[in-house]
């Protein structure tokens, strides 16, 4: 999507550089770059005029906004799933919905406390092995 440029606005684009509206604020450069637009001759007008009408600027679209949405804790996520699945009044849901987090909790807990008894259960066996065949190499 494009906008057509006045040759006002032309004129404040190539006029922004200019040492004479160094260090002014915005009401006495708008003032300033005003009475130098008007000044201009009729022949500097026109070619303006001409520039601008081949001259557009393209609207950028809006940036999404890039707010950082906070990361949801397990729990959290947890109880927005079950909120709708669970019935009663909200007290007595968090109480329901809290019951079941500890549940799968205590159950995770057992079942990663069961995977480390197994692997240290086969690093045992392993370092057995490797202790039985040290031996017989030591016997011969």
């Amino acid at each position: 999507m494009s906008r057509a440029v006045s040759s006002f606005g032309l004129f404040l684009r190539d006029t922004k550089n200019s040492f004479l509206l160094k260090g002014l604020g915005f009401q006495e450069r708008s003032k300033k770059v005003t009475k130098m637009f008007h000044a201009l001759t009729p022949a500097e007008r026109a070619t303006l005029e001409r520039r601008a009408k081949k001259v557009s600027y393209t609207r950028r679209p809006k940036k999404a906004d890039r707010r950082r949405l906070p990361n949801k804790s397990l729990y959290t996520q947890f109880v927005r799933k079950q909120f709708g699945k669970v019935t009663g009044l909200p007290r007595a849901r968090m109480t329901k919905i809290g019951k079941l987090w500890s549940k799968i909790q205590s159950a995770k807990a057992a079942a990663d406390k069961a995977a480390v008894a197994k692997v240290v259960a086969a690093a045992k066996a392993k370092s057995k092995r490797s202790f039985k065949k040290s031996r017989k190499t030591q016997k011969k």
